[in-house]
């Protein structure tokens, strides 16, 4: 069997997607194309001797059996490929949601109000327009499945997140203070939630804040980590009391699932992705936006007895969370 995945960078979110399902299969052909045309290394996350070419790999699509696009830009290119292959396109967001009319704003400064509508809708009916190709579909959440469903009336094949558990674990990590630890997904991007969490902090006293993001932090910390490698990330979860991630939107629990299987109690969204993994015996669960529900979080989660309920629901069910199970998945199709 021959598998290709497609990313439009190595460096992408959700890349860990494909490069955990690639070191499964690795029994068998396995290639990744990447349509980005810098060559960079993979150093942030283990990739087992994978090989990775460029948009110029036309002769591996050709022989392909399984082809998965990761992206919709991906996704117009598989769709436009003339191959026997069997063409998938895994969906672990909703892109589109991604992109509000102010980070527009913020991205094309020079652009009037009425060149700025065009560009944005422009793009948004790209991405939507995605979930319409021809194509079959994969979705990381029952939430997405659904989603497709309604929206887009595509019939989606559940194809659920896994955690490696070689990578992720209860570690010892940086030296605890006698403070409670809390780490915060501090992403300057509005959806990510880090405005309402800077509010909820409000009144929450002698904790040890620590913030994480691909960008520099959006609120003050005692220390910000930017773009951690795995296993550097393993070491700081396990070092951390809590982990808040509240997000207006999200098609997976990649975060939350990780701090689980390192003895991290969870704060976060109900959303299409964390519905699947995060429930009332692993997670506290509250809405988007909900400044209050998190500042209640918060002082619940301050509670020794509360977090160590959380923990030892979150290790229960990462036992359930296996990459094996979604890379058989894919095998059973061939």
């Amino acid at each position: 069997m021959k598998f290709i995945f497609i990313l439009p960078s190595l460096e992408v979110y959700g890349a860990e997607f494909v490069f955990e399902l690639s070191n499964r299969l690795k029994k068998h052909e396995v290639f990744i194309v990447s349509l980005d045309e810098i060559k960079r290394p993979v150093d942030w996350y283990p990739l087992q001797n994978i090989p990775i070419h460029y948009p110029q790999a036309v002769k591996e699509f050709e022989t392909a059996d399984i082809i998965v696009a990761a992206y919709c830009s991906t996704a117009y290119l598989l769709n436009d490929l003339d191959v026997k292959a069997e063409k998938l396109y895994l969906v672990h967001e909703q892109e589109s949601k991604f992109y509000t009319k102010e980070m527009w704003k913020k991205k094309w400064t020079d652009l009037n109000e009425k060149r700025l509508d065009i560009e944005y809708n422009i793009h948004k009916n790209y991405i939507e327009n995605s979930l319409d190709l021809p194509l079959k579909y994969l979705a990381v959440s029952k939430g997405l499945v659904d989603f497709l469903k309604n929206q887009h009336n595509k019939k989606a094949q559940y194809f659920p997140i896994g955690v490696n558990k070689q990578l992720f674990y209860p570690d010892t990590g940086v030296l605890k203070t006698d403070k409670i630890r809390i780490m915060v997904n501090g992403s300057g991007l509005p959806w990510k939630g880090a405005k309402e969490v800077n509010l909820a902090l409000d009144g929450i006293r002698d904790i040890e804040l620590w913030t994480l993001s691909d960008s520099r932090p959006c609120m003050k910390a005692d220390k910000h980590w930017r773009n951690p490698f795995a296993d550097s990330l393993r070491k700081l979860l396990s070092s951390c009391d809590i982990l808040i991630n509240v997000p207006y939107h999200s098609g997976n629990a990649l975060l939350e699932t990780k701090a689980m299987a390192c003895g991290c109690a969870v704060l976060t969204t109900e959303t299409n992705g964390t519905r699947d993994f995060c429930t009332k015996e692993n997670s506290y669960l509250v809405r988007p936006k909900d400044v209050k529900g998190i500042h209640e979080g918060i002082k619940y989660l301050l509670d020794k007895r509360n977090r160590e309920k959380l923990v030892k629901g979150g290790l229960n069910t990462i036992k359930t969370l296996d990459w094996d199970k979604s890379a058989e998945l894919l095998l059973k199709r061939s």
